[in-house]
């Protein structure tokens, strides 16, 4: 039905870029800002140092652990981080010291990620490669990202409780969503089926243990002892346990809402080639994103697929359905265009087969 959209025209693009971690200096020891570009302002510096990672704030103790935080700034930019181990803490406190690189990125910067943090996350750590600053630096260039980072890929299954996490980020409802290993492919789904309006007003983390001081909405945490239910004690923050999770639940008789209609359809597609069809149509709604247009997006993507094999019947009485609809934004004008095509093609198929059909049938009624 289509392809993914490219970013032939910008591959690479620089961003500001920050790096918070346990340093010791001349002015003290401790977590902090260490280096930052120079476009970094004082006041977005102040919001990292509040919301960030530090000392003993990934979900895992493995050397080789790493996170992810992401969110909208004050400023209007937004912040997305790459965190992971940096060999021992230096101070008395031992273990693994946290590092944690920011990438930050306005609007249009995003927009080349289609405001999907996976993406970024997956640029950053290919950006910075094995090189760590432990060490307060003045000033650090810009950060170059790669905007071919984190192409869709199908998916054996979705995770558990994928339809109640995909809800909860539509419906801004905090929740934190513990799995038995498995977070971040947990994550990268999830926001395979969030159109681009949605993802890029969301706060979200992965292996970094969940604080109110981070203000997540989506906090995706491995299981542990139940350290991540005490913090969430008078919290208004609703606890997953995704490993626990039953199958989807089946459609309720009276019909399911626009949204369950999208979230069944993108599971289908995240599990099949079509999750390239998906996030084509993610990257596109970047506005006016509504639960009737996403199930009409389901519908007409679903109706395209069954004109392949559609007889005359079938063929008239989808094309009743969607010939006639309106559409003026994409990504539903590009698919009505698309399934105008394929109807056409369909019914010079079937002309092309009627001939053939009328001589057998002379020949059986002889």
């Amino acid at each position: 039905m289509s392809t993914m959209p490219t970013n032939d025209n910008m591959d690479v693009i620089a961003v500001d870029q920050l790096v918070f971690t346990s340093v010791r200096s001349p002015m003290g020891e401790g977590y902090r800002v260490v280096a930052a570009s120079p476009g970094v302002r004082t006041e977005e510096k102040s919001e990292i140092t509040r919301r960030a990672p530090s000392h003993g704030s990934l979900t895992s103790t493995a050397a080789d652990a790493i996170g992810m935080l992401t969110y909208p700034m004050a400023t209007g930019r937004y912040a997305v981080a790459y965190s992971c181990h940096a060999g021992k803490e230096h101070t008395a406190r031992g273990g693994e010291r946290v590092y944690t690189h920011f990438a930050l990125l306005d609007s249009d910067a995003y927009a080349r990620f289609y405001f999907n943090p996976t993406s970024v996350h997956s640029a950053i750590r290919q950006a910075i490669g094995q090189e760590r600053v432990l060490k307060e630096l003045s000033t650090l260039p810009k950060l170059e990202l790669s905007t071919r980072s984190g192409r869709p890929a199908r998916v054996e299954q979705v995770c558990g409780a994928f339809e109640q996490v995909v809800a909860a980020a539509f419906k801004a409802k905090p929740a934190v969503i513990s799995h038995h290993g498995g977070s971040f492919e947990a994550v990268i789904q999830v926001m395979g089926a969030l159109p681009a309006a949605v993802r890029r007003e969301l706060a979200i983390s992965c292996g970094v243990k969940y604080a109110p001081s981070r203000q997540t909405l989506l906090c995706f945490v491995e299981r542990d002892q139940g350290e991540t239910q005490r913090a969430l004690r008078g919290m208004p923050v609703v606890l997953v346990d995704a490993d626990r999770a039953g199958a989807p639940v089946p459609a309720r008789p009276g019909g399911t809402s626009g949204l369950e209609s999208w979230i069944s359809f993108a599971r289908k597609c995240l599990t099949s080639d079509r999750v390239v069809d998906l996030a084509w149509m993610c990257a596109r709604l970047d506005s006016e994103v509504t639960a009737e247009r996403l199930a009409r997006l389901a519908a007409l993507h679903a109706d395209t697929e069954l004109l392949a094999t559609a007889n005359e019947a079938t063929l008239d009485r989808l094309s009743a359905r969607w010939m006639s609809l309106d559409a003026h934004y994409d990504p539903e004008l590009t698919m009505i265009r698309g399934f105008v095509r394929a109807a056409q093609d369909r019914s010079n198929q079937l002309k092309a087969e009627a001939p053939g059909l009328q001589t057998a049938g002379s020949g059986r009624g002889a």
